[in-house]
């Protein structure tokens, strides 16, 4: 499913982003996709709609995809991606202190709840961002 993403509310309520990465985070539990406590504190830490700035706060909490970047031609070429596959892959990972990581990506909300996983975990960001070369062709 697809979130439609409006215009960013120029202020927004502290309460309201609270109450709907909670409501994101129970869903994740419920689903099966945040399994440990080092997870489920990360997500709730991280507050996700900072690193969607350009969607609406009810989007930045959706378990889905949000776009942050698009082409000339509308098309999306970056995003956050969903929710339930980030807490998988963290899950997956098994972080520890001092584990060393290499983020691939924007280093933005998934590095953001890597670190908090780990707090001594050296994280490597890269970001692969092609879309200039893309769009030069």
């Amino acid at each position: 499913m697809d979130v439609v993403q409006d215009e960013p509310a120029a202020v927004f309520d502290e309460e309201q982003a609270d109450g709907l990465r909670a409501r994101l985070i129970e869903g994740l539990l419920s689903g099966g996709w945040i399994r440990t406590a080092e997870v489920e504190a990360a997500f709730r830490a991280v507050p996700r709609h900072l690193f969607a700035p350009e969607a609406s706060v009810e989007a930045g909490y959706a378990d889905d995809v949000v776009r942050t970047k698009f082409d000339a031609d509308g098309a999306a070429i970056s995003s956050v991606s969903a929710p339930w596959l980030q807490a998988t892959m963290i899950e997956q990972a098994r972080l520890a202190a001092g584990t060393r990581c290499l983020e691939l990506g924007s280093g933005g909300y998934n590095a953001a709840l890597v670190r908090h996983e780990a707090p001594l975990l050296r994280t490597g960001v890269k970001d692969l961002c092609l879309w200039p070369v893309a769009a030069g062709r």
